[in-house]
């Protein structure tokens, strides 16, 4: 009877590790995590790019965000400023969190006189630090557009590079120009400064 319970627990354990993948072949999965690299305190540079209207100014502020860990870390909230030269400001809000029924980044943009979503998904490409997703919207001249968003996280985690690229329905297919980019630097690590 030992010998039996012996050679069905070894079977049991050896069926058991035939089924794991391999380390090396699998890449690691995302672990729902990946919002609570925004966490700290950030100071950088926007450009609001304007391609289909070159006559008017492009328009460059400074940024000064704040992001922390709430409810247990399930959401990242950046609490940010973006000011222009002549002083005019504008205050957004953006949450982060994890959905794990589909797998997805959640973010949700709050402010006010934006024409467009205020939340839709992004993934997240562990390999490469970047949240990407695509946003759709309506011009205020009432044009179908689409806009393509990525976030990038520099190796060292002190550096997000943020661009729009956007495409509305009158434009030619492949025509997709940027039409903004921001760049935050570090300031303060989590848990310093207030957070």
């Amino acid at each position: 009877m030992k010998q039996l319970l012996f050679i069905a627990l070894n079977l049991a354990f050896g069926l058991g590790l035939a089924s794991v993948p391999s380390s090396s072949n699998a890449a690691p999965p995302d672990s729902g995590t990946a919002h609570l690299l925004f966490v700290g305190s950030w100071e950088g540079t926007s450009t609001l790019y304007r391609p289909r209207d070159t006559t008017r100014d492009i328009r460059v502020e400074t940024v000064r965000a704040v992001c922390d860990s709430i409810l247990k870390g399930t959401y990242v909230r950046c609490q940010s400023r973006w000011t222009r030269g002549d002083g005019q400001y504008r205050d957004l809000n953006i949450y982060w969190n994890y959905n794990a029924l589909d797998s997805l980044y959640d973010i949700l943009f709050l402010y006010d006189d934006w024409p467009g979503k205020v939340n839709y998904p992004l993934t997240y490409d562990a390999e490469n630090r970047e949240f990407t997703g695509v946003d759709t919207f309506t011009t205020p001249k009432g044009v179908a557009a689409r806009e393509r968003v990525s976030w990038t996280i520099s190796a060292d985690g002190n550096t997000i590079v943020g661009t729009e690229h956007n495409h509305f329905a009158t434009d030619p297919p492949d025509y997709w120009p940027m039409s903004f980019k921001f760049i935050w630097h570090r300031v303060a690590a989590p848990g310093v400064g207030g957070e």
